[in-house]
């Protein structure tokens, strides 16, 4: 696994490490505030770098309060980087059933979705 993710491990700007460690903290409340799409959201239990309370998720969650609807929870078993752990390919099933639930059955139909 971990050759494979190998490519996960590119330098990262120093900017992007500033915006990660707190400067996002102070954009997400009014930011999440305006956001107007459904909101599909997962955090890993064992979440190494975040928070991962289900008061913290739950809280997160609740700041996209223009959004008709949030889905935020965590994902028991996961840690870090979710992709790589064995409930993966569980969050990623779920995740594409919250996509295609937001797509219309017409709209299925024209895209091959269904």
């Amino acid at each position: 696994m971990l050759g494979i993710a190998k490519h996960a491990e590119s330098p990262v700007p120093i900017a992007e490490l500033v915006e990660v460690a707190g400067q996002w903290c102070m954009d997400f409340a009014g930011i999440a505030a305006r956001i107007e799409v459904p909101v599909h959201y997962g955090l890993a239990e064992h979440e190494g770098f975040w928070h991962s309370s289900d008061e913290s998720v739950a809280a997160f969650g609740n700041a996209f309060t223009a959004a008709p609807s949030v889905t935020a929870r965590r994902i028991l078993g996961g840690g870090h980087n979710i992709d790589h752990h064995y409930v993966g390919a569980a969050f990623h099933k779920e995740q594409l059933d919250f996509a295609k639930g937001l797509v219309s059955p017409a709209q299925s139909w024209r895209t091959g979705l269904s």
